[in-house]
């Protein structure tokens, strides 16, 4: 993990600490972006930030869930901002029982100038924390005081802590301690001379210029980048809460006309490929002794059928045969498509066809076709039984 240490937005020298995967602490450096970029390949980035940036104060509410949290945590605090509600980044992590919260509140546009920082360098941080969780803390609850350069860090908790001139320090002790505390303990690291109430007992910091990993870990859960969009994104999910229910009823209509379309297309397939089979039915029944028409081929093969039993027709030696017959009859047929034939028959001179009409005036009208073609008057029996009309044409051949 590569630790950033930056006071200042436009800060070019600062402290950085780079921990090893088994190291539980690490020694503080000076450094520039140049010795960052050396050592930053790989590594987890964590950036600190001043602490006076950041509110670090606890709250209670009655409730755990998430989205309840995201809506009243903002009100729950808002006579401890300064700035307009809609403007804080707000993180928290639960304290305990009952309903007790550490909570860390920065302003948007100040975390995103830090995340821009990071970014004219090539960095991306997985955390960003306020920098009082660089000092060490202990599980006996005694608080860590750093005093440099004229300004003052006071870590008096997991998860909390403030920053402030060291001259205005001496006020905020009485803050530290409850009041029933009967010894008031320091641990204590100043880079100059202090002068403290002798009540107050000090204790040495161990290893000043080192960052302890427990410590750190502690405030990982109160990340500033947690739950974080700039704002951009925050405008984009702004507009997209006001309509999203008009993108769910378009995406629901678009999903029935699609639904609708993709039935209505299988329904004329289904229609389409029905078509066919009677087209190859019809075409077998004309012509029995073919026995390897397709659908795809079945136009051709048809004209090209008619074709040659007109061929045969207009030679002497075919003229008396049942094909020239049939070959009128196959163009009448072809002509009505709503016919069905049953059966045809040929036997002793005479052709007999059976077939299906829907109504009884198409075997009319089929009789009229072949009595015109064939040059006599042909006969159709016709009978309609339960709503289907069944016809006999009958016609006499040469052998």
């Amino acid at each position: 993990m590569l630790i950033l240490h930056l006071q200042q937005l436009t800060d070019t020298h600062f402290t950085y600490a780079l921990l090893d995967n088994q190291a539980v602490s690490a020694e503080w450096w000076q450094g520039s972006w140049a010795d960052i970029e050396k050592v930053a390949a790989g590594q987890v980035i964590t950036l600190l930030v001043p602490t006076h940036d950041v509110l670090l104060t606890q709250t209670t509410l009655p409730t755990q869930n998430v989205r309840q949290l995201r809506q009243a945590l903002p009100f729950a605090l808002e006579e401890n901002l300064v700035g307009e509600l809609e403007d804080q980044h707000f993180v928290w992590q639960s304290a305990g029982l009952s309903g007790k919260l550490d909570v860390a509140v920065v302003e948007r546009d100040r975390l995103l100038a830090w995340v821009e920082i990071l970014k004219q360098h090539k960095l991306r941080p997985r955390y960003i924390l306020p920098d009082i969780f660089a000092l060490p803390w202990h599980e006996d609850g005694i608080p860590t005081v750093w005093i440099r350069d004229g300004q003052a860090w006071v870590r008096n908790g997991l998860r909390s802590g403030f920053s402030c001139p060291a001259t205005a320090l001496p006020l905020l002790l009485d803050e530290l301690w409850d009041a029933e505390v009967q010894s008031r303990v320091l641990r204590l690291e100043a880079d100059i001379e202090t002068v403290w109430p002798e009540d107050i007992e000090l204790l040495t910091v161990p290893q000043p210029n080192h960052i302890q990993l427990n410590s750190l870990q502690e405030g990982l859960g109160l990340n500033l980048l947690s739950g974080y969009q700039d704002r951009s994104m925050s405008s984009f999910t702004r507009h997209w809460k006001r309509w999203r229910a008009v993108a769910g009823i378009t995406a629901l209509t678009s999903a029935i006309a699609l639904g609708i379309q993709a039935a209505e297309t299988f329904k004329l397939q289904q229609e389409v490929t029905a078509a066919e089979q009677r087209n190859l039915a019809l075409f077998s029944d004309m012509f029995p002794n073919i026995s390897n028409a397709s659908v795809e081929g079945l136009r051709g093969r048809a004209v090209s059928e008619i074709k040659l039993l007109e061929q045969a027709s207009g030679s002497k030696m075919v003229k008396s045969s049942p094909l020239a017959k049939m070959s009128l009859v196959a163009k009448a047929f072809q002509q009505e498509q709503s016919l069905k034939i049953i059966e045809i028959i040929l036997r002793n001179k005479r052709m007999t066809i059976n077939f299906e009409s829907p109504n009884l005036q198409l075997p009319d009208r089929l009789r009229q076709q072949l009595s015109d073609a064939l040059g006599y008057e042909v006969t159709i029996r016709s009978s309609q039984v339960n709503n289907v009309v069944r016809a006999e044409l009958v016609l006499e051949v040469s052998s």
